[in-house]
């Protein structure tokens, strides 16, 4: 029983390696993910067969609405921190002028 139970950790990483291209594929919207799943489960089973659709999952032809979303939450948290930076650079700036303030009294 503790052989089995030791090697349903195991299995779940293989079943995720097994299946990495359709995950990479689908997650940058590859617009070949469905040949990318069918050469995974038909050949990824052979070292090259796997290798090759691991590849073209990270292929330069994603989907340009997927990579316009990607842009736009970077920019947006690029902009959030930057504004959280500015408001504790503000606050800490405030903090050391009361310091002060309070020194000279």
């Amino acid at each position: 029983m503790l052989k089995f139970l030791l090697m349903i950790p195991i299995l779940a990483a293989a079943i995720a390696v097994y299946g990495a291209p359709i995950i990479v594929a689908r997650h940058r919207g590859n617009k070949n993910t469905a040949a990318i799943t069918a050469l995974t489960f038909v050949a990824g089973w052979t070292v090259l067969g796997w290798v090759i659709a691991f590849v073209w999952a990270f292929s330069g032809d994603d989907n340009p609405e997927i990579r316009e979303a990607r842009k736009a939450r970077f920019e947006e948290e690029v902009s959030r921190q930057s504004e959280e930076q500015e408001q504790n650079m503000l606050r800490q700036a405030a903090e050391r002028a009361a310091k002060t303030r309070g020194r000279e009294l």
